[in-house]
């Protein structure tokens, strides 16, 4: 997430893997107790 600024959509193409799967693994994470940086605001407001 550091490396692509927040910007949740350029980390899943890096990654391999669908926004959804980002999004849901980060939630998981989340629910673990583990600190997730925001989404970044421009792709907010991009949808």
């Amino acid at each position: 997430m550091k490396h692509c600024l927040g910007n949740r959509t350029h980390a899943a193409n890096i990654l391999g893997i669908s926004i959804r799967t980002l999004r849901n693994k980060l939630n998981e994470y989340t629910a673990a107790g583990v600190p997730v940086p925001a989404a970044n605001l421009s792709e907010r407001l991009a949808v």
